[in-house]
């Protein structure tokens, strides 16, 4: 686990930074005797947490294995400094966790370091990062410098807000909660048939079978909020669930969430919700059916971003459900969720345009980000990035022009993404291996992952993490294998 720490926090870190100097002397240009004797006091220790640096530990069982710090410059530019894994813990993904955190407090400035030429273990894991061992001499301490590309090909850019405000009196506004109150099915407890899964959910048996509709993406209330800190929603706990219809030739018809008031000492019950466009047309607001894969969602403050492929990124606010009198001009639906905005996918000229398969939450107490990825068969691109959102609004943080770019992007990693997500700097992707055969999940960190085949039922789709019962959420697509599944985040993150 990677955690912030502060002056409280002072003994571990003079611990660990007293033991990488004296057992790694050669990595760095600093001297264990300028912190012992005299110098080695709580408050120096204390202010040294307190300088306006941010400072990171990582743990294994409450024992401090990695340190990094990041120092903030004049520029905006930040410099990783104080880097160091214990022998016992390398090997583990822990550097590339601290790395990465450090670059998601970057927020896409410049990042540098200094790296003593010849250690060629931390070059490695840097460049692995993104960094570029920069030509010239060593400086007065014999150290060369790195540096971290900032500038990305790929770009989201927000689009102008549909016309969803003022809605005519035959859709009548009832929000999230509406919704959720009108439960009209039930899902059942059950054993999900695979080695990684704790239990889980099938769904009514009309959504079982269904081949016209297919569940895709999965987000929870532990996603939306931050208070109360048990991750409910008005008491709550509740499961977000996208699935797309399709008709003949694969045509996209149109796509829809499920509300899940999950119980786990009785039957789950649900609702479903259209998510439409508004169109204004002769004076008149119609709602159509939104027809994208939404091959995954994140629910954040008010706001649920959908994964719209090509396109980008479709943005909807939970409180805008609608509940409509004449269910027949809504195919049947009684609640319908109207599109709010979107972020348009942007490529640079000569740059393969960049699907966005899937989507899930990163939070890391600095930080939150969006996490994107990218399906992909063999000889395909296999993607994945993270965009900055910004706590006060709960939207993504761009420019003023609405540009927004990734902080990081990973490019070639497992083939058939389906999903992905961060817990606690350790990345979860879970993978495809075709009908009928069991799903695989890759555990680590970008380029370094340990890969567990078949331990997922077969078409595992997007997959998302409680960090309050430190599990995670993923679910299956095909009809009479569908369920909802949950995995124990502690016993497969090595």
């Amino acid at each position: 686990m990677i955690r912030l720490v502060g002056p409280d926090d002072w003994a571990d870190w003079r611990a660990l930074r007293l033991r990488s100097l004296a057992e790694d002397r050669a990595a760095f240009a600093a001297s264990v005797t300028a912190w012992t004797g005299d110098l080695d006091t709580e408050a120096r220790w204390r202010d040294r947490l307190a300088d306006g640096d941010t400072c990171f530990l990582a743990y294994e069982d409450d024992r401090a294995v990695g340190m990094v710090a990041a120092e903030h410059l004049s520029d905006g530019a930040v410099e990783l400094i104080s880097m160091w894994v214990a022998p016992e813990a390398r090997g583990a993904g822990v550097g590339a966790a601290l790395i990465d955190r450090v670059l998601g407090l970057a927020d896409g400035a410049p990042v540098g370091l200094r790296v003593i030429p010849g250690n060629e273990p931390a070059i490695r894991a840097y460049e692995r990062a993104g960094f570029t061992l920069l030509p010239g001499d060593p400086d007065r301490d014999g150290c060369r410098r790195m540096e971290r590309a900032v500038s990305f090909p790929h770009r989201l850019v927000v689009s102008a807000p549909m016309p969803g405000q003022g809605l005519p009196g035959r859709f009548r506004r009832v929000g999230l909660l509406g919704a959720l109150l009108d439960t009209n099915r039930h899902g059942a407890h059950v054993d999900a048939p695979a080695e990684a899964a704790v239990a889980g959910m099938a769904w009514q048996d009309g959504d079982a079978k269904t081949a016209r509709w297919w569940p895709q993406g999965i987000t929870t209330s532990a996603d939306a909020v931050t208070d109360p800190p048990d991750g409910t929603f008005e008491g709550h706990d509740i499961v977000l669930v996208s699935w797309y219809a399709r008709g003949r030739l694969r045509r996209f018809l149109g796509s829809r969430v499920s509300v899940i008031d999950w119980r786990d000492d009785e039957a789950p019950r649900y609702r479903h919700v259209l998510l439409v466009e508004p169109r204004r047309k002769w004076g008149f607001t119609r709602l159509r059916p939104v027809r994208v894969h939404a091959g995954g969602i994140v629910w954040y403050g008010p706001h649920l971003f959908v994964a719209g492929s090509a396109g980008g990124v479709r943005v909807f606010r939970l409180d805008d459900i609608v509940r409509v009198r004449n269910r027949v001009r809504l195919k049947g639906y009684r609640y319908a969720l109207p599109q709010s905005t979107q972020y348009v996918a942007e490529a640079d000229q000569d740059t393969p345009g960049l699907t966005y398969s899937f989507l899930s939450l990163e939070r890391d107490g600095t930080q939150d980000r969006l996490v994107a990825g990218e399906y992909g068969r063999r000889g395909g691109s296999h993607r994945l990035l993270r965009y900055p959102i910004d706590r006060e609004t709960g939207l993504l943080h761009g420019d003023d022009r609405g540009r927004v770019s990734p902080t990081d992007l990973n490019d070639h990693q497992a083939e058939r993404m389906q999903g992905a997500t961060v817990a606690d700097g350790v990345w979860f992707i879970v993978a495809s291996t075709g009908e009928g055969r069991p799903g695989d999940l890759w555990v680590g960190q970008p380029g370094d992952y340990t890969h567990h085949r078949g331990v997922l039922p077969p078409g595992p789709e997007d997959i998302t993490y409680l960090p309050q019962r430190r599990q995670l959420w993923t679910l299956t697509e095909w009809p009479r294998l569908r369920w909802l599944l949950w995995i124990d985040r502690d016993r497969w993150s090595h």
